[in-house]
């Protein structure tokens, strides 16, 4: 009997530390999506329309949508306030398809919290249809700990009928990252827009525009904008903006301790000659509401 006992007692010493080492690393680490700035509305415009961004007449801030809308020239800066409790500033400039933009978030539910963005994008067409590419890089800072990560943006344009444009992106090509014991994957992104051309009613020119967008980890969301506007005399123009949010939308982690986005969204803005000035109105159900203030120079 000893001449058993013995081996028996030795194989066990040998594979209790083994099987305790295997018991502290099974642990997984938890898994969200990251970055809440690549998920937030990048253009006053869209705020006020349900997320929905208008293709017809696009700015510098397109960069942060779909790269191959980049046609324009000119500058586009805006902030948002949410909740009292984090600050959103971007700032965008384009010219013969080449755009560039940068996004920053403080985030104030979490001291030293923040996220910055930097985004460089081209856009050119290729046997009539419009393509783009945009390269960019995202920094986090969280508890002490900072981690960036390089992400890529590709899309396209096309007008298949006459009075209707329509835009397909994919977002945030790219991997994880891990901070704070957590893993962080980039929300990856498929968004479809679409926009009418903007039609003559009496005095008013109207025009709707439309999203359907898909984030990994989530459900699929869209939203439906329309956009009336008015000029007295040359140089001088009125917008009025609303939409209304199809699906649940909520915002992303960190950026309120509650809330979430209502489903309606309003907004104005008055163009005077080159400059236009906008306000985006985003009620927030649970919290205080948003919102957003841009300057455009074209």
């Amino acid at each position: 009997m000893r001449d058993i006992l013995g081996p028996a007692l030795v194989i066990s010493a040998l594979f209790l530390p083994c099987s305790a080492a295997a018991q502290v690393e099974v642990k997984p680490l938890a898994r969200t999506n990251g970055v809440p700035i690549l998920r937030l509305a990048a253009s006053t415009r869209a705020a006020a329309m349900a997320g929905a961004y208008p293709i017809d007449g696009v700015d510098a801030d397109v960069v942060f949508y779909n790269p191959a809308l980049g046609v324009g020239a000119g500058v586009t800066t805006s902030y948002q306030r949410f909740g009292g409790e984090s600050n959103l500033f971007s700032l965008a400039t384009s010219a013969a398809g080449v755009m560039f933009g940068v996004r920053a978030l403080d985030i104030a539910l979490s001291p030293a919290a923040g996220e910055l963005e930097g985004v460089a994008g081209y856009a050119r067409t290729i046997k009539g249809l419009r393509l783009g590419v945009a390269a960019k890089w995202v920094r986090q800072v969280s508890g002490g700990q900072s981690k960036g990560i390089g992400a890529l943006d590709a899309g396209v344009t096309a007008s298949p009928i006459d009075w209707i444009t329509l835009a397909l992106a994919v977002q945030n090509i790219g991997g994880a990252f891990e901070i704070n014991s957590t893993t962080y994957d980039l929300p990856r992104t498929f968004q479809l827009l679409a926009t009418t051309d903007t039609k003559d009613l009496g005095p008013i020119d109207v025009m709707m525009t439309a999203h359907a967008t898909s984030v990994r980890h989530e459900d699929l969301r869209g939203g439906i904008g329309v956009q009336a506007s008015y000029w007295p005399f040359n140089g001088l123009k009125f917008y009025g903006r609303g939409g209304v949010r199809i699906g649940r939308s909520t915002l992303p982690a960190g950026v309120l301790s509650n809330g979430r986005e209502s489903a309606g969204t309003a907004g104005a803005g008055i163009t005077y000659r080159r400059t236009t000035f906008d306000y985006a109105w985003v009620p927030i159900s649970g919290a205080p509401d948003s919102h957003r203030f841009g300057i455009r120079l074209n």
